[in-house]
Formats: C-alpha cells, sequence, structure tokens
C-alpha cells in the first residue's frame, strides 16, 4: 500500500522537537494521528540516530497497552525504561483514554491523574513528549489550559486535496490513464480525504468504510463518551447538519425541525449540546459569523462544516450531493489547513434611493498569522442570468484593500475583474498554497 508523507504536519512536529512543551496532536478518529506519530515521526527519529529504546510508544487504544490507562500505571511504565541524561522520546496514543469517566465529564477533579502525569514528564528534562487524541474539550482546550503555555496543539485533519492527488497518483501509479483534475476533484468531493479510504481503489469499499466510521467509531463513540439517551435525535441531527451545509444553524433551528420530521422533544439546550458535542469529537466544526465593518463577533448563529465531506456524503447515503456545497466544504477545509482562522462574513449596505437596509453574506473571511486576509465567495458555476453579479457582490461592498477571491468549480483559467476580484479555478486554489496572494 502506498504511504501517504503528510509532509506538512510532520515539519510541525519536527519544529516543534524539544521545547519544553507537551505536543498535544488532535484531530478526528482514523485521520492519520496514530501513523504520522508512530510512523512517520518515529522514522524520522530513527534517521535522526535516536536509538529504538529511547523511544517509548504507548497506544492506549490497544488491547496491550490497556493497563496503561491507569495514569498512575503510564507514569510507573514510562519512568521505569528512563535514563538520567539522554534524551527519551515518549509517544502516547489516545491520551483521553488514560482519565476516569468522572475525570473526564467533570475535569475540575482531573487532577491527580493525567495531568499530573504529564506535568511530571515535563519536570524532566531529558523526556520530549508527544499525544495524541480525539476529543478537542480535553486536549485542545483544557490540557493545554491546565499546562498554562507548557503544551503545543498540533491539529490534524483529513487530507487536503493536493495530499489526495498525490496518494491516488501513487495508488494508481502504472495505470494507463490518470483521472483528468475535475474528475479528481468531483472524486475527492465524493470520498474526502480519509487516508484509508483515499488509498482503497474500490468505490463500493470505499463507501462501506466511510459508513462503518459513522456508525461504528464516531456514533457510538460520542454516544457513550456523553452518555446520550436521544439516539435517534442524535442522528437525526447529524442528518440536519449534512443537508444544511453552508446554512445558518441555531440549537432553536435543530430542535424544530426534529419536532416537525420525527416528533422530538429535544430541547433547545440539549440540541446545543448535541452540536458541541459533534464539534468536540472534530465530526464538524462550527464557523461563527463576523461583521465586517467593525469586525463584532456575531455568537447567535454558526455555520457548520463537515471535517471531511465524505463523511457528509455517508451521512446521507451519498444521495443530495449538491457540488456547490461540497466545494465550499472543501475549500473552507482547505483554508484550515493552511492555518487561517475563518468565519463567515456579513457586511450590511444601504441601496437605492431610499437607502434600503440589506445584509450580504460573505462565504468566508480568512485572516493568517501575519494578518494576511482573503475574502472568499464559492460557487460551483457562475454561467446564468445574474450569478457572477451576485457573487462579486458582497466582495464589492467590503471598503478595504485585502485579497477578494472567487473560487469556482468548474474548469476555468485565473481571471482578473475591473474591481480587484480573482475569479480562480477550485482545482488551482487548492492544489497551489500561493496562488490566491500571487493574483490579488
Amino acid at each position: 500500500m502506498a504511504i501517504i508523507p503528510r509532509e506538512r504536519d510532520l515539519q510541525k512536529l519536527i519544529r516543534c522537537q524539544q521545547n519544553g512543551r507537551v505536543k498535544v496532536i488532535t484531530g478526528l478518529r482514523r485521520c492519520g494521528k496514530t501513523f504520522l506519530l508512530f510512523e512517520l515521526f518515529r522514522a524520522h527519529l530513527l534517521e535522526q540516530g535516536v536509538p529504538a529504546d529511547h523511544i517509548i510508544c504507548v497506544r492506549l487504544d490497544l488491547e496491550e497497552d490497556i493497563e496503561y490507562r491507569d495514569p498512575h500505571r503510564l507514569y510507573e511504565h514510562v519512568l521505569g525504561q528512563v535514563g538520567d541524561e539522554e534524551p527519551y522520546f515518549v509517544l502516547i496514543d489516545e491520551i483521553q483514554n488514560a482519565i476516569s469517566p468522572r475525570e473526564y465529564r467533570d475535569i475540575e477533579y482531573a487532577s491527580p491523574g493525567i495531568y499530573t502525569v504529564l506535568n511530571g514528564f515535563l519536570a524532566r528534562p531529558n523526556l520530549d513528549v508527544y499525544v495524541t487524541g480525539s476529543n478537542s474539550r480535553f486536549l485542545s482546550s483544557d490540557v493545554l489550559t491546565e499546562f498554562r503555555g507548557r503544551g503545543t496543539n498540533i491539529a490534524l485533519r483529513p487530507l487536503t486535496f493536493a495530499e489526495y492527488l498525490g496518494a491516488r497518483h501513487a495508488l494508481m501509479e502504472g495505470a494507463e490513464n490518470h483521472a483528468s483534475s475535475a474528475a479528481s476533484l468531483s472524486d475527492y468531493l465524493m470520498y474526502g480525504g480519509m487516508p484509508v479510504c483515499v488509498l482503497e481503489a474500490d468505490d463500493t469499499e470505499r463507501r462501506a468504510y466511510l459508513k462503518d466510521l459513522l456508525t461504528n467509531t464516531y456514533r457510538r463513540d460520542i454516544i457513550e463518551r456523553y452518555r446520550i439517551t436521544k439516539v435517534a435525535e442524535m442522528d437525526a441531527l447529524l442528518t440536519y447538519l449534512a443537508s444544511n451545509v453552508g446554512s445558518f444553524t441555531s440549537g432553536r433551528n435543530v430542535a424544530r425541525d426534529l419536532k416537525g420530521r420525527m416528533g422530538s422533544g429535544l430541547s433547545v439546550v440539549s440540541a446545543l449540546a448535541y452540536l458541541e458535542h459533534l464539534a468536540e469529537s472534530f465530526v464538524v466544526d462550527a464557523v461563527p459569523q463576523r461583521e465586517l465593518r467593525g469586525r463584532a463577533l456575531l455568537e447567535a448563529r454558526s455555520k457548520y462544516y463537515f471535517e471531511d465531506v465524505g463523511l457528509r456524503n455517508a451521512q446521507l447515503g451519498f444521495a443530495s450531493l449538491d457540488r456547490g456545497h461540497l466545494l465550499e466544504n472543501a475549500v473552507y477545509c482547505e483554508l484550515v489547513a493552511r492555518g487561517f482562522d475563518v468565519g463567515v462574513g456579513r457586511v450590511t449596505v444601504r441601496e437605492g434611493k431610499d437607502s434600503v437596509r440589506r445584509e450580504l453574506e460573505c462565504d468566508f473571511v480568512a485572516e493568517d498569522v501575519a494578518n494576511a486576509r482573503l475574502y472568499v465567495q464559492v460557487a460551483w458555476t457562475l454561467e446564468g442570468e445574474g450569478v457572477e453579479a451576485r457573487e462579486k457582490r458582497p466582495l464589492q461592498a467590503i471598503a478595504d484593500a485585502h485579497s477578494k477571491l472567487i473560487i469556482v468549480g468548474d474548469e476555468r483559467g485565473i481571471a482578473r475583474t475591473s474591481e480587484g476580484i480573482v475569479v480562480l479555478g477550485a482545482t488551482d486554489f487548492l492544489t497551489s498554497p500561493t496562488v490566491a496572494f500571487a493574483y490579488a
């Protein structure tokens, strides 16, 4: 089977090596965290001359290491292999399995426990610690807060389109014909970027794998973790999100929809909790709306995008495949993978002689750490009466000099409009990290 190098994510780990912090690798189950840490990063350490017995590996999701789910046994196991001076690397997989249900549900009781263990590792200057896990509440927020600046979060996501292309090319190497860019994009929007799915050649097997992930991994894990009793409502909520990618969602909207479709008595509070559980487990991302004039954050509602479009399609049985919404989801994931902080933009304008107030929506406003900003509209095509004008209108209303982009799914080159808006083909955007700025 072909190996997916995940070079960008590997370099993040390498740059953090021996920085005195716990490296916390978070992400969706089965998105490649274990492979990144235990195969790619471990191979890097060995290539750098680190002795194999100085790399301590613990996988808390495996039966052979189940005893180390007890934090104190884990502590003893690691320190029992460590010398006093030479550097050692500690790699722990699915660290959330090392806390008790009480600790997990009420984090204030977590000490003494896994926090104490990890802090104990940090107290030894010759230990470099890396952990993975699949829940953001415990890992990306509470762990890093508990360490007070002594933890580094590295978020791993499913494969980007560029990584998908590399993996599929390696898988199909030797075949007479490679898929066109348009066909590859359609395939990616159908099956997404989960590594095992990308490396599977048979479409029937790919569909079965994604459905199994949803049913037997994510859904079951969330139900057990949060002790959810209204299982049918939880599944209906996930279907609602899958059917409304790119639309604003609130707890009130969800509760109303479930009541109308299945007579559910799910409260708004419970609906909000279920939405949070799905986001904490990295199945979906909640993307807030931002007012672009004054840039105040609007908290009332968010859009929800799936971390992997293939999972979204699996939830709907690979039906209702609106290419525009799928492309929007893929562009969102690409922006996040490139390190952008992403929100949904809103700009208020006044039109006509009566100065009627109107709100326009910009699909995404994205900023990177250097404060470079992109305003992005996404459409499958600009063909049709009034479509291009409609997509341009929000960008034209934003009165600053930052880059403005319309990404389209059908095949087209790069063009610059008279308003300074770049119209860019989706495959060009998804495969080139800098092309959006190069033509802006």
